[in-house]
Order: structure tokens, then sequence, then C-alpha cells
């Protein structure tokens, strides 16, 4: 996509977020997959998620209090699950706070709000400092919420964070672990995403159900299927699945997110409408998916 097309897409859907964002998901749903949006009496999966979103999610203090990422610490040592915490080095309000002579070699800096506003530094003797100031500073002027209609980004209130850089999660070349996504409907983990591969938003996604089973969701499931069917799971995916189900017990529906080492948990993130409750990536499991999750 040019720069242009994509500045352009960009500004036409936080312009329907800002008159509506029902207009904004009714828009996006159409054009990503290619009919029109229910939510009288919604029944897929992205259709009560959007659902969720408007009627419920966008003015929830919880949901809002774990979608913060210097927050949710809180909500995650409350019910037991602290010790998979990555160490916090430190938060600031502003950009000129950051006490960069006092940080230390490595580190991960990011925005508690939305998704992508992250500096990881794995050096930094290497780290352009004024350059990661000037985007920290552009970023946090984004109104998020805007892109994708999840006003419940709206209300967190505007926070740095700095944590510990895990080496011993960083593949070659320093790059992102595989993330592990847990869907959680209604209290229970049903289905687990494997994100790889990542780079920036992309990434490979491979889908199981809670037994550790290939489903055929996704594009590489099912295109490359002998490669991920008889692969094994990882040793702390019990504790992940236990963990998730006891983070999402308030909630109809929540995706916890881990990264995962061979004897070690950490803990990612809540994320209440993936894919700004519009993904594609899971399109074939949809129907079957929204069965599952029931609406109050």
């Amino acid at each position: 996509m040019s720069k242009f097309r994509s500045t352009a897409r960009r500004c036409l859907l936080k312009g329907l977020s800002s008159i509506s964002p029902k207009m904004n998901f009714a828009y996006r749903y159409y054009r990503v997959l290619g009919r029109k949006i229910n939510l009288k009496d919604p029944k897929g999966f992205n259709e009560k998620i959007v659902w969720l979103e408007l009627n419920r999610y966008k003015d929830d203090p919880l949901v809002i209090q774990c979608s913060d990422k210097y927050r949710v610490r809180e909500y995650v040592e409350q019910n037991g699950c602290g010790e998979t915490l990555v160490r916090q080095l430190g938060s600031w309000e502003k950009v000129s706070d950051i006490p960069w002579d006092e940080l230390p070699q490595s580190f991960v800096l990011k925005w508690n709000f939305g998704a992508g506003f992250n500096i990881i530094c794995a050096d930094k003797s290497k780290l352009d400092i004024p350059e990661a100031c000037k985007k920290l500073e552009k970023w946090s002027k984004e109104k998020y919420w805007l892109m994708y209609g999840e006003m419940h980004y709206s209300k967190i209130p505007r926070r740095i964070v700095c944590e510990e850089y895990l080496s011993d999660l960083a593949g070659e070349n320093n790059s992102s672990p595989d993330d592990y996504k847990l869907y959680c409907i209604n209290g229970k983990v049903m289905y687990i995403l494997v994100c790889s591969n990542r780079k920036g938003m992309h990434a490979d996604y491979v889908m199981y159900d809670r037994d550790w089973n290939l489903l055929d969701y996704t594009e590489l499931s099912r295109t490359h299927k002998e490669r991920y069917v008889n692969s094994k799971p990882p040793a702390m995916l019990e504790k992940a699945i236990e963990y998730s189900e006891r983070l999402s017990k308030p909630f109809p529906f929540v995706r916890a997110d881990w990264f995962i080492s061979d004897d070690k948990l950490y803990f990612g993130e809540l994320t209440f409408t993936p894919c700004g409750g519009v993904d594609d990536d899971i399109a074939e499991g949809e129907w079957e998916m929204g069965d599952m999750l029931k609406l109050n």
C-alpha cells in the first residue's frame, strides 16, 4: 500500500470513529470479511466482539484497567499470577522524564495504551536516543482508539513503562519470541493462537484447541498442516491455561497473551478486541467460535 493510500485510509477510519465507532466497525467488517455486520443478533465471533466493545467494554472500568499496560500489573498480582510479570524498571508520564543514563544496557520501553508503541533495546550503546525520543513523542500524540473504534483505550491515562529485556526469549538477531495467545471464552481457554516470525505488525499464525490439536482456522494451518500437526506444546502451557482462566473470569471474552521459555512463563497483555474486532486471520473459525461465546 502506498504511503498516500495508507494515510488516506487512516484518516478515513479515524473520521468514521469520530462520528460513530459503530460506523468504523461496519465499514471495516464489510471491507475485510465481505458482508454486512449484524449487531442486532450477532452470530459470528467478530460480530460478538464488536457487540461487546460497543455495549460493554468501552465503558467497563476493569476492561480499561486491564487494557492499560501499566495498571494491568495490579490486576495480575491480585489474581495470584504476579510471578509471571516482567520486572518493571520505571515509569514516567513524559518522554523528557526518562533518565536515560540510569537505564541498564538492555531494556524495553513502551507506551501503556494501544499496540506497537515499543522500543526494544538490546544494547544501549547502539541506541539512537534522540531518535527514540522522537518516536516516543510522536506516539504520545496518537489517538490510537480512533483507528479501529476501540474506545476503551481512550480512557487510559498515558504513561511510559520501562521493563526488563528478556534475553532468554530473544531469538536470532534479537528477533521477537513466539507469542502464545489464549482465547478465553466465558472463562475457559478454548483456543491457542501461536504467533511466530513477527515483523512489525505481521507474523505467522497457527491455531490449536486447548488440547493442542491443530485447527484449520488460519491460512498457515491449512496450507502447511504437515509442518505443525505434530508439534509439541510448550512445557508451561498448562500453567498458562490455568492463569488465563483465572484472569478471564469477569469477562465474556478476553485474550491472554504470554511468552513461554523452557521453564518460565511471562505475562504479555490482555486483549479484548483482537485486530480491532475484525480478525480475518481466523476467518475459518468465525461461526464455531461465535457459537461458543455467549452474550448476556
